[in-house]
């Protein structure tokens, strides 16, 4: 008999990134093939991230002292990554060589799978009061980048 798994469960596990990983590359090509344009793809990407970062955040209580402690419990616990961050202003740009859904460059994809990540974070960021006013992938190792890289820019003075 198979035993049935939580997402606390699912998220401590390497072979349910894997298959995350692989299952949105082939969302991602399904929807191409499907004829939907690239920024179809993006904007349904990110509906996935929004309501995935409403259900982790309801989980885990990402509660911490500031918003840099915040993004990088999200990337360690959720996505198994230690990441560097660095902050301008209002803006964040976090670094990510270990990215969970970019481990391969992906020669026949126009967006890459990482653009489930800045939504969910960014959701999962004004849920606990730090209003995100953009966020996004600037750069991404499925489309060849050595990187990924995802922004976000927050409401003046929210963080």
């Amino acid at each position: 008999m198979s035993q049935n798994y939580n997402i606390k469960d699912l998220t401590e596990k390497i072979s349910a990134m894997n298959q995350m990983r692989n299952n949105v590359y082939h969302l991602i090509k399904f929807m191409q093939e499907k004829g939907l344009s690239d920024q179809d793809i993006k904007s349904r990407l990110k509906r996935m991230g929004r309501n995935i970062g409403k259900t982790m955040n309801i989980i885990f209580k990402f509660q911490k002292n500031n918003v840099e402690e915040i993004l990088k419990d999200i990337y360690k616990i959720l996505l198994h990554s230690k990441v560097n961050i660095y902050k301008e202003n209002n803006v964040l740009t976090v670094e990510d060589s270990n990215c969970a859904l970019c481990k391969y460059y992906r020669q026949d994809i126009n967006i890459p799978p990482d653009t489930i990540i800045p939504a969910m974070v960014a959701e999962i960021m004004s849920i606990n009061g730090y209003k995100v006013i953009d966020s996004v992938v600037i750069s991404s190792k499925s489309l060849g980048d050595t990187i990924c890289v995802h922004k976000y820019e927050f409401v003046g003075g929210s963080i």
